[in-house]
């Protein structure tokens, strides 16, 4: 069996969480082809966190709350994540997650400056992308579920850039052999991004943007969804591929 720790960095809207649960839901799952025991985090009620050396890989969610709101319990968890670098084990930030490390490591994050990006939209992989195990078996094209105000506008310091969207260069980052940052959603499913879009109608329409036309294309994504299972599996030490080579094959 492996193991997960899953920070969950705030809850959903109260409307969100009674039809579809929270993000600790979503991502149990996204794992369901796994043997995985996840233990969850509420990381916006509590200070405890995992140890940082804690050879378990790591998951950081996304969240309602933004980065600059610069609120205690998100700085908390972006102290952490320096202490969690500095070991190399493994590590993922997932859309809020994926920021906050950005910001955590000296990189800079707001509001983008073309607006929200929003959908099922395309993700990029770079060349390099096939030389990692996590990304090896994903098309260089695939679709993603997004939705997201704010971005990764610079990057921290030895940081690879291996996916990027239309809208967004900054989608997929490598901190190191085992700790990567994703812009997308892989935990998402179609029924919930949908809602998610619909609720907000009325801001849609105050951007001149048909909801419809934004909730009508959404699907589910299985890319996205093996990309995490990928990280589960090639970076838990119990896992069928479990390792954490300082190669830049991992």
């Amino acid at each position: 069996m492996m193991n997960v720790h899953f920070l969950q960095a705030g809850s959903p809207p109260p409307d969100v969480e009674q039809r579809f649960g929270n993000q600790n839901a979503w991502f149990k799952r996204a794992l369901q082809p796994l043997e995985v025991n996840v233990r969850t985090w509420r990381v916006h009620q509590d200070t405890v966190l995992p140890p940082p050396d804690s050879p378990d890989p790591v998951v950081i969610s996304g969240s309602w709350s933004m980065v600059t709101e610069r609120l205690g319990w998100s700085e908390n968890l972006a102290a952490w994540i320096r202490e969690r670098y500095q070991t190399q084990m493994p590590l993922l930030g997932i859309c809020f997650g994926h920021q906050l490390m950005a910001h955590a490591l000296g990189g800079q994050v707001d509001y983008h400056p073309k607006g929200s990006e929003v959908g099922y939209l395309p993700i990029h992989l770079s060349e390099q992308a096939r030389e990692h195990d996590l990304l090896a078996d994903l098309p260089q094209q695939f679709p993603a579920l997004l939705t997201h105000q704010q971005s990764v506008l610079s990057l921290p310091e030895n940081v690879q850039v291996l996916g990027s969207s239309a809208h967004d260069p900054h989608q997929i980052l490598r901190y190191g052999p085992s700790q990567w940052s994703i812009q997308f959603h892989p935990e998402f499913f179609a029924g919930l991004l949908r809602y998610c879009v619909l609720r907000k109608a009325e801001y849609w329409k105050t951007k001149g943007i048909n909801p419809q036309t934004l909730a009508d294309p959404i699907q589910d994504t299985p890319d996205a969804h093996r990309l995490l299972c990928n990280f589960v599996q090639t970076y838990s030490p119990s896992g069928p591929n479990g390792r954490r080579k300082n190669s830049p094959g991992v």
